[in-house]
């Protein structure tokens, strides 16, 4: 009977510390990549550019879930390449460093003509394995400084090692930092369609002239990468009232684009996901809903408030859930407490 009352108080344990499922914190400047339908979060910048944190959790995107509540490129097989960037002491460099996952080694590129010192921009791995880097800025103590141009772009060849330029053609995005860029896909023949879907960032503004300025994005634009490299605005069937961020990272699941956490123009950082449908190349639309069994979706969208960080029903329910755990927990203590003192006597 002991034994028995020690599994049912081990039960009502795990039931209590489970009860809650965790809800990270609004968050900017994290990573996020997508394995075996899970989507690891890792890093960032957490309420305040003086708290970093380490926090690494996952969203398993294999069971259904809603949106209401709640820079580095692979390539190869098992290669990472790393370029640029600044480091804890503010330098830069234009230095690629290459990590093989499968020894566990960094490795340092030979390429030559590199491109200056960057940072903020996003790096896409191209179909045939090439990594184009768009948008940016130049560091600031590099020959060049100020926002990278969208009409020029760096491309690694990851096959012969060297550096080139990608010149596109459109009409071009504004230049933008902490922004974020996917690769589409068609799953219905598992290969790439062209796409390069890009969203959100802000501008300089007059930053290197001492007048800075903050322009935060809310706008979508897409280069065609099969043909000439063409730029042209997304079109958003659903826009959502005040949904511009930057800071943010967006990773394709199946058809669509997970825009994760962020950070608003008035400096309010997002502990919210949202899922951009991008199956259509001249329409797009934000969902609600995702199920990745029966890509199910719902597209009923309302505006935000950029002031909340939480939703009154999560918040409810955070409440809720505590109040009935604290229960549970106080009763089987005494419960436990009341049986042990009647086996001693």
């Amino acid at each position: 009977m002991l034994l028995l009352n020690f599994y049912i108080f081990t039960f009502l344990l795990n039931f209590i510390f489970t009860f809650a499922g965790f809800m990270p914190n609004g968050r900017v400047y994290h990573s996020s990549v997508l394995l075996d339908n899970k989507l690891y979060f890792s890093g960032g910048h957490n309420e305040s550019y003086d708290n970093i944190t380490n926090e690494f959790f996952y969203l398993d995107v294999s069971k259904p879930f809603t949106t209401t509540d709640n820079d580095s490129m692979r390539f190869d097989n098992g290669l990472i390449a790393m370029f640029s960037g600044i480091s804890s002491s503010s330098n830069s460099t234009n230095n690629l460093w290459i990590f093989n996952t499968l020894t566990l080694t960094w490795s340092l590129s030979n390429a030559t003509n590199a491109p200056l010192p960057m940072y903020t921009y996003c790096a896409v791995t191209l179909p045939d394995g090439n990594i184009l880097y768009i948008g940016g800025s130049y560091f600031t103590n590099s020959p060049a400084t100020g926002p990278v141009s969208m009409g020029d772009l760096p491309l690694y060849n990851t096959t012969s090692d060297t550096w080139t330029s990608k010149s596109t053609g459109g009409t071009f995005p504004p230049p933008r930092l902490q922004f974020s860029a996917v690769l589409s896909f068609s799953f219905s023949n598992v290969t790439s369609d062209g796409r390069i879907v890009i969203f959100g960032g802000y501008s300089l503004g007059n930053v290197f002239d001492g007048s800075f300025s903050l322009d935060v994005f809310s706008d979508l634009w897409i280069l065609n990468t099969q043909a000439l490299f063409e730029w042209s605005i997304g079109i958003i069937s659903n826009p959502i009232v005040d949904l511009a961020l930057y800071g943010h990272t967006a990773t394709l699941v199946d058809n669509y684009m997970f825009v994760s956490f962020g950070k608003f123009q008035n400096g309010t950082h997002l502990p919210k996901i949202f899922i951009l449908d991008v199956s259509q190349k001249d329409s797009y639309k934000w969902v609600t809903e995702f199920d990745a069994n029966t890509k199910t979706t719902t597209t009923n969208i309302t505006t935000i408030t950029t002031a909340n960080t939480l939703t009154t029903n999560f918040l409810a329910g955070i409440i809720v859930g505590s109040i009935i755990s604290f229960i549970i927990f106080v009763s089987a203590i005494f419960y436990f407490l009341k049986k042990w003192a009647i086996y001693f006597v």
